[in-house]
């Protein structure tokens, strides 16, 4: 069966098109407690939830005790997910497997109350606002992927034989 994509539909961001950010305290059974900060653009937190526990069952075999200690609506959820894992960055829990869903946006030892409080009070507006670049913004981007484009390259071995 074929779908015929409408020309009218196509997704744009503007103020109303408001996603979820939330904050999950997950308790592992030798009792460390990690923190969960994610977005979703589902309408609710806890299929979210739904997922990591059932990829925790799948990797370890048990499933955590997860409650979730903020659920918030955002227009800027991308902008405030990454504001928030540059802040908490150090605090990276780093106990679990790849296969654990979210497992690298989960931190440890880390006071509930603050995390919570500033995540409800920051001015999320403010993330919303974008200086224009200077040159040497648009330079250093492109020193960066010129430096990326040569490590690639010296990756690539070439042969000048034929393998068969």
């Amino acid at each position: 069966m074929f779908f015929k994509r409408n020309e009218g539909s196509a997704r744009t961001l503007d103020q109303t098109q408001v996603e979820r950010v939330y904050v999950l305290q997950i308790k592992l059974t030798d009792d460390t407690i990690i923190y969960k900060v994610g977005k979703t653009s589902n309408n609710r937190t806890v299929e979210r939830v739904l997922e990591i526990s059932r990829s925790f069952f799948m990797k370890y075999r048990y499933f955590p005790e997860i409650r979730v200690r903020l659920d918030m609506k955002t227009p800027a959820a991308l902008l405030v997910e990454k504001h928030m894992h540059n802040l908490l960055g150090e605090y990276q829990y780093l106990g679990l497997d790849s296969k654990v869903s979210g497992y690298s946006e989960m931190f440890t030892d880390i006071d509930e109350t603050t995390l919570l409080d500033y995540m409800r009070d920051f001015p999320y507006n403010e993330l919303l606002q974008v200086d224009s670049m200077k040159t040497k913004d648009y330079e250093a981007i492109a020193e960066y992927l010129r430096l990326e484009r040569d490590k690639g390259k010296s990756k690539r071995k070439v042969k000048d034989e034929l393998c068969f």
